[in-house]
């Protein structure tokens, strides 16, 4: 009895981790969109690189510094929006630099928050994540040609404007963090997120990111896989004969115990 309940138990959890997840595709884009193109900057749901099993990744491009892309999701700037910065509990994505890039070797998909402050009178204002601000006194490479799944963002180095932004690496502990509330007050809230392309980068870049995770408090975490297709439901017939299989196994194991 104690091991069906725990079965059980373990299917609700399962169902209720997939429950949060968010497919998004090229035909239904669940309130994500490109902005803030320019230049020869392009950003797309492709198959050209997909993480694990699945038929796709956010694909980001450029050829030099004045290409800009991002891929931004949001709410209107009023309200709530996605939750209160500071209970935020959850912030991760996945990335993977080709090695076909040719800008700086620091360079991976930029990821950001729009936050709005009224304790601050602040309406707009992004935090900004990349990789370079992560390492003290140095610019390290990033890999290449392989994903790097769960970036945790949460205890990572951040900028909020360029007067903090050029000094955030080489002026290491100018750079802002989750233990100060990012430098806003505990009025604020993120009401957007965006992946993109960094500014002045030099040369190609190639790039790819997937399964964005956000969440607040004790609530459950939304997580946005970008593929280029819904993966096919089984027929019905299928999950009968699935179904028909276990309890032959379970049929068989009850036959074992009772020899």
């Amino acid at each position: 009895m104690k091991k069906a309940f725990f079965t059980t138990a373990l299917l609700a959890v399962a169902a209720s981790h997939a429950a949060a997840q968010t497919i998004v595709t090229p035909s239904n884009l669940q309130g994500w969109a490109p902005n803030f193109i320019s230049a020869f900057g392009t950003v797309a749901i492709t198959a050209t690189q997909p993480r694990g099993a699945g038929t796709g990744s956010l694909e980001l491009t450029g050829t030099g510094s004045a290409d800009r892309t991002r891929y931004a999701f949001g709410t209107p700037r009023n309200g709530v929006g996605l939750g209160k910065l500071n209970a935020l509990s959850t912030l991760s994505f996945d990335w993977f630099r080709s090695s076909s890039s040719t800008t700086s070797a620091w360079h991976v998909p930029v990821f950001r928050l729009t936050i709005a402050d009224p304790g601050q009178q602040i309406n707009f204002f992004e935090l900004v994540w990349e990789y370079e601000y992560q390492f003290q006194n140095s610019l390290n490479s990033a890999p290449t040609n392989q994903w790097i799944n769960n970036q945790d963002l949460l205890e990572g180095n951040w900028y909020r404007g360029a007067s903090v932004g050029f000094g955030c690496t080489t002026l290491y502990f100018s750079c802002l963090r989750r233990s100060t509330n990012w430098g806003f007050s505990a009025d604020a809230y993120v009401y957007g997120i965006s992946i993109g392309t960094g500014g002045g980068w030099a040369d190609a870049f190639n790039g790819f990111a997937d399964d964005v995770r956000i969440g607040f408090g004790t609530a459950p975490v939304t997580s946005f896989d970008f593929e280029t297709q819904v993966a096919v439901i089984p027929e019905p017939s299928t999950y009968a004969l699935l179904a028909s299989g276990l309890v032959g196994l379970f049929a068989v194991q009850r036959r074992r115990r009772r020899a």
